[in-house]
């Protein structure tokens, strides 16, 4: 992009002779010009390195012991954060689980389960539960239908008259 006075002779020639005029007749406004450059400048170049700083804390994923973490990073969502976003904050707080705290059963399946089921980021509310015990947790808590055989196999015979016409 071109300057301004690059495009605009008279407007060149008017500042030249506007500056020239200044230097001649007062050496003290010279001095004065001089220090607002030097400040404006200074200015300028604190204003550009903290654009640029937010923009590579925008655009790079920071790695190591000096990245933004939890409220000061630039994605913190604080209580709006959604279902996956705070699964993920509890299996950062609290670790993955690996005994389930109603059967005793250790292995893979195990999931963190909220026992107020209001989804704060509160990590105490949260108990190591495998999947059968947390269907059933939650069954007992309304948050889930029953598994009710009879109406899922005719659910499926329903699908299976669409599909053959009948």
């Amino acid at each position: 992009m071109r300057k301004y006075w690059a495009s605009h002779p008279e407007y060149r020639q008017k500042h030249t002779e506007h500056a020239a005029k200044i230097y001649k007749t007062d050496p003290d406004q010279r001095e004065v010009l001089r220090a607002r450059a030097r400040e404006w400048a200074r200015d300028h170049k604190e204003k550009v390195s903290a654009s640029k700083r937010a923009y590579y804390l925008r655009t790079r994923k920071l790695k190591g012991p000096n990245r933004p973490r939890g409220s000061e990073h630039y994605h913190w969502k604080g209580e709006e954060v959604k279902y996956q976003g705070l699964h993920q904050w509890v299996r950062k707080v609290r670790g993955t689980p690996t005994v389930c705290e109603h059967c005793g059963k250790e292995g893979k399946r195990l999931n963190w389960a909220n026992v107020d089921h209001k989804y704060r980021r509160v990590a105490e509310d949260y108990i190591r539960l495998c999947e059968s015990c947390h269907y059933k947790y939650d069954v007992e808590h309304g948050l889930r239908p029953k598994f009710d055989v009879e109406r899922m196999h005719a659910a499926a015979k329903r699908k299976r008259d669409e599909l053959s016409g009948r």
